[in-house]
């Protein structure tokens, strides 16, 4: 639930969530504030299945989560001020533009970070031959962090711009309706082999620096894209 507005900056976005949560609690105790039922019917069912719905569903991860913005607009959506309460009203509004300001305004500056970090990794596209099968290999650190680099499908730039092979992308039925046609790539064809762990805290998915640059297959990809990497460092010659 804190995830609400989740971006960069922590402290920021669990403040703003608060905001959007105390908004809504208050219109149900406030007796100068009423909530719509026919907004608010579809953000209670909406939170129900929420509740309910497990982190993968439909071969989707993070459905659940998913869901939730759309939740909390409805929910907002459906709270009103009654009538005979016109200065209630106008401080809501003020309010109401400042929260959106402050926040497109952070938004805004986080994206011209992303923006930033992607277009420096993207370079390595300059470098990539049309139509080349490339291996790619986003590491990621072991701590859980509230701010990601959103780089994990970064590598999907190669198909777009240079009409690559790389291997982020998935295959799963009622997801993306793609398959794999690239010969010889084995386990490293689909996501999610383009994540790389340190050796020691490796979970179920994903590999590690190491044993991904040495064991890939030479023939089926004619490049290695690492993202994050250690510097000066990519494991076994190749």
């Amino acid at each position: 639930m804190l995830s609400l507005l989740r971006d960069r900056w922590r402290d920021l976005d669990i403040i703003s969530a608060g905001i959007v949560y105390l908004m809504i609690l208050t219109a149900l105790v406030d007796r100068r504030l009423r909530v719509d039922p026919v907004l608010a019917l579809p953000a209670l069912l909406g939170l129900g299945v929420f509740v309910l719905m497990p982190r993968v569903a439909v071969g989707s991860a993070y459905a659940d989560m998913r869901l939730l913005p759309w939740i909390a607009m409805l929910a907002l959506a459906a709270v009103a001020v009654r009538p005979g309460h016109a200065r209630l009203a106008t401080v809501i509004a003020v309010a109401g533009l400042a929260f959106v300001g402050l926040r497109a305004g952070a938004t805004t500056a986080s994206f011209l970070l992303y923006d930033r970090l992607h277009r420096d990794e993207a370079r390595a596209l300059d470098h990539l031959p049309r139509g080349a099968p490339v291996l790619s290999l986003v590491a990621r650190n072991c701590r859980w962090e509230w701010t990601t680099a959103r780089t994990e499908h970064l590598p999907a730039l190669a198909i777009v711009r240079r009409d690559s092979f790389t291997n982020d992308q998935w295959a799963v039925d009622n997801a993306q309706l793609i398959s794999i046609r690239q010969p010889g790539v084995g386990r490293y064809g689909r996501d999610p082999s383009h994540i790389v762990f340190p050796k020691w805290c490796r979970g179920g998915e994903g590999s590690d620096l190491d044993r991904a640059a040495a064991e890939f297959n030479r023939q089926a990809f004619d490049y290695l894209w690492t993202i994050h990497a250690p510097p000066g460092r990519c494991a076994p010659p190749i």
